[in-house]
């Protein structure tokens, strides 16, 4: 099995994270600023804590609620999803 480097990782994050959005809320982030913040989208609590969970499901990443607003904030910063290393 191969290892995702960081370099390689970062614009399959951003791939991932974004089909995921796709599916879930129908917005396609590529027509939108990556500035702008999840909750400025309209994406509620609700809705982001199903975002955790489907990221936990499919990806294997375990994000927080609290992750997605304080830490992430939006599409952009998706690439910090990932754990470090490999």
């Amino acid at each position: 099995m191969s290892q995702v480097t960081t370099s390689e990782r970062s614009p399959r994050a951003e791939a991932a994270v974004k089909s995921i959005l796709l599916e879930l809320s129908g917005f396609n982030l590529d027509e939108l600023d990556k500035s702008v913040t999840f909750l400025e989208l309209g994406f509620d609590s609700l809705f982001l804590i199903q975002f955790s969970q489907v990221l936990k499901k499919k990806l294997n990443l375990k994000v927080s609620f609290r992750q997605l607003i304080e830490e992430i904030g939006n599409s952009a910063g998706s690439s910090t999803m990932w754990p470090k290393g490999g």
